[in-house]
């Protein structure tokens, strides 16, 4: 929940005239618009050069939507001035579809959890940005400290949840990835009728100033870590990497799609589904932030990774892979050396690689940042087993 300082915090109200909703806080009432176009003048203010929360890919996004996911965005109003936007994201989620349980887990437990799943099916707010990791849900002026933030999410969320749509009822509710900086208090939490998780951390790669080339950060590195690479490299063998073109996201668009299918299949949890043609749209969106690598055997494309150069940062965003040939090429460890790669000759400062294969993140050097969600199910006596 980035805040903006007090030398660029924004002057203008908003002039729209779409109703306003009390949040019962300090006065302050809430806007709500189902495109980012509707407020652009105010949103922009707020971007804080952070490509991620810009007006420019939340449209992209609206263009090529993850499989029947709605938008909505919030503006904040204290006395007719503009404090903050907000970004929510909502789909129908069943819990049956999202969530990989083991199907060899006859327990009683794991019996109770396959009903649980098959019966949950809501539709839910995200309150957040679910196709990047990070804080990418709600902005604010830097008089309203972390504490009041997320009070005010908090009641934005119902707000937006409780006016979506007269036919389709949000059930469900839950605010993504607060760093440990911005967790509310056992005092605001106990106030709360959400529930807080700890979900897998953010990894992220901090890149030194003297790695001016890649040879520099494998000489940084323990023995057994320069190892594994040369053993990856070694793998790696004779295939062809390369970065594609338009023209050959166009090409290959179909292929690209199902290695990200295949590989978000193997993940635990799913909240969504990308459009069929994103990585074509971002390129043509971002031709020059937008990077999509590819690995080929001959014609044959069996992996590629894509990246968003954000500033300073270079965000690894999806990827996917042939899952009968990652072992025999290390693809999946080959790709987070290239990442390391591209970021040095680019000469970024930090890559973060988002959640999940801690372990082989890690023996890349990168390290975790702990971040937490906030949860909640409208159905009193469900959100009280919530946990």
């Amino acid at each position: 929940m980035q805040v903006l300082t007090q030398q660029t915090k924004p002057t203008l109200e908003t002039k729209n005239t779409s109703q306003q909703y009390p949040l019962n806080i300090d006065g302050i009432e809430i806007q709500i618009f189902d495109r980012v176009e509707q407020i652009e003048d105010v949103w922009s203010q707020y971007e804080d050069g952070d490509l991620m929360f810009s007006v420019a890919f939340l449209k992209a996004i609206e263009q090529y939507p993850p499989i029947d996911m709605d938008f909505r965005y919030g503006v904040f109003h204290q006395n007719g001035k503009v404090l903050g936007v907000s970004y929510y994201q909502i789909r129908l989620i069943s819990l049956k579809d999202s969530l990989r349980t083991e199907k060899t887990d006859n327990s009683i437990w794991g019996k109770i959890k396959s009903w649980l799943a098959s019966r949950l099916k809501n539709y839910t707010l995200i309150s957040g940005n679910a196709l990047v990791t990070g804080d990418y849900g709600i902005r604010f002026e830097d008089t309203i400290d972390d504490q009041q933030v997320y009070q005010l999410q908090e009641a934005a969320a119902d707000i937006v949840s409780n006016n979506y749509h007269p036919k389709k009822k949000v059930r469900a509710a839950f605010m993504k990835d607060f760093y440990q900086k911005q967790r509310p208090t056992d005092v605001v939490l106990k106030d709360s009728s959400y529930s807080q998780f700890s979900v897998q951390p953010n990894m992220v790669l901090h890149l030194k100033d003297e790695w001016t080339n890649f040879d520099d950060y494998l000489s940084a590195m323990k023995s057994k870590y320069r190892v594994r690479y040369k053993r990856a490299d070694k793998k790696f063998g004779d295939l062809e990497k390369r970065q594609l073109t338009v023209e050959d996201i166009e090409k290959y668009n179909s292929k690209i799609y199902s290695l990200y299918l295949s590989t978000a299949n193997q993940a635990g949890f799913n909240l969504f589904y990308l459009h069929q043609d994103y990585f074509l749209g971002m390129k043509r969106h971002f031709p020059e932030v937008f990077k999509v690598y590819g690995y080929f055997d001959g014609e044959e494309l069996l992996a590629f990774f894509t990246t968003f150069d954000n500033g300073d940062d270079l965000e690894a965003h999806f990827l996917g892979y042939n899952p009968e040939r990652n072992a025999a090429h290390q693809l999946y460890l080959n790709m987070l050396y290239d990442l390391v790669f591209v970021s040095i000759k680019n000469k970024h400062k930090i890559i973060h690689l988002s959640r999940t294969a801690l372990e082989i993140k890690s023996s890349i050097g990168a390290t975790p940042i702990d971040m937490f969600i906030y949860l909640r199910h409208y159905n009193s006596l469900i959100n009280k087993y919530v946990p």
